[in-house]
């Protein structure tokens, strides 16, 4: 038909198509459509090359006149959404081409892997993708804990408190970021009561959940805070158990009643096991119900109450007697 006008002034179809494909893959077609419909429909991709020019000038710009190099740094990019971390790849590919300008991305390679697929799918060669990128990769090594530690001023092995906040680090898996503010918000919570002497006002089960419980929970609360509501709320007591198998029997003793052991090689004892009794405390602190008639818990030596549990989560919450902020 001679009097069919194709031209993009007819936009009566260009819009529906344009709507269809916005509803199919959720990008923003309507918007690149529209973009045509004015007198100069290459107007957008001139303005695109005059802004790749614009960047090139102005990060030459930032070269001194007998500079060699000009680095970039681009950290945690893996820990970005998606759809924003494959585009700032893309760009950097596309506008920064000049031999003088380095850019370091300091990454977690399959954690960044794991986050191209999300965007392209489960399907997608992530690795080979990113060999478009990346011209040279540098693993780092593993970081010297101890002399990390050094720098904190944490002795790992000295007071049971600390022993067991190590253990806690490891079974955890804490980043060296995630290290640093855990140390400090055990400094702030438990310092004090942590590194005294025995008092008796604190009593043995209020001093034992305080070596062992306070380092989970806030250990807890860093590393996956769902867990931390299904330990407090007396739901999951499986953190006690992952740290206790990093701990000598020895730290539990104070469990045990008159005539048990750990050791089955002890004779004419009976043998009890570190999980059970650690069970039995978790349950006394966290699941059991008391009043006038049955007012405590007793585990060896120690009697826990409703109390223990009423003052660990103000230990916890840095609002307790206990809390340094100094």
């Amino acid at each position: 038909n001679a009097n069919t006008d194709f031209s993009f002034k007819n936009t009566s179809c260009i819009d529906i198509a344009a709507s269809i494909l916005d509803f199919f893959n959720g990008k923003n077609w309507s918007q690149l459509i529209n973009s045509f419909k004015g007198e100069n429909p290459l107007a957008p991709l001139e303005q695109a090359k005059n802004v790749e020019q614009l960047i090139t000038e102005f990060l030459e710009s930032l070269l001194p006149e007998k500079g060699n190099r000009l680095v970039i740094f681009i950290d945690e990019l893996d820990r970005c959404k998606p759809d924003y971390a494959v585009a700032l790849l893309e760009r950097i590919k596309h506008y920064f081409s000049n031999d003088k300008i380095t850019f370091v991305l300091s990454v977690n390679t399959s954690e960044l892997q794991h986050t191209i697929k999300k965007h392209y799918g489960n399907d997608f060669d992530s690795s080979r993708y990113l060999d478009r990128f990346f011209d040279l990769r540098v693993t780092l090594p593993p970081a010297n804990i101890q002399k990390f530690y050094n720098s904190l001023n944490f002795n790992s092995t000295h007071y049971t408190f600390d022993i067991v906040s190590a253990a806690v680090i490891d079974a955890f898996h804490f980043e060296l970021r995630e290290i640093a503010k855990y140390l400090r918000l055990l400094k702030i919570a438990a310092s004090k009561p942590a590194y005294a002497h025995y008092s008796y006002s604190m009593g043995e089960s209020l001093q034992f959940s305080i070596y062992y419980i306070i380092p989970i929970m806030i250990g807890l609360k860093i590393s996956d805070i769902q867990r931390y509501n299904a330990f407090i709320a007396g739901n999951d007591y499986t953190p006690l158990l992952e740290i206790s198998g990093a701990l000598s029997p020895r730290f539990f003793t104070d469990l045990l009643n008159r005539g048990e052991t750990f050791d089955a090689t002890d004779s004419g004892e009976t043998v009890v096991s570190i999980d059970d009794k650690l069970k039995a405390v978790y349950e006394a602190i966290f699941s059991n119900t008391y009043n006038q008639q049955n007012c405590y818990t007793k585990i060896g030596e120690m009697r826990f109450s409703d109390g223990t549990k009423e003052t660990l989560r103000r230990i916890d919450s840095l609002l307790s007697q206990y809390t340094n902020v100094t």
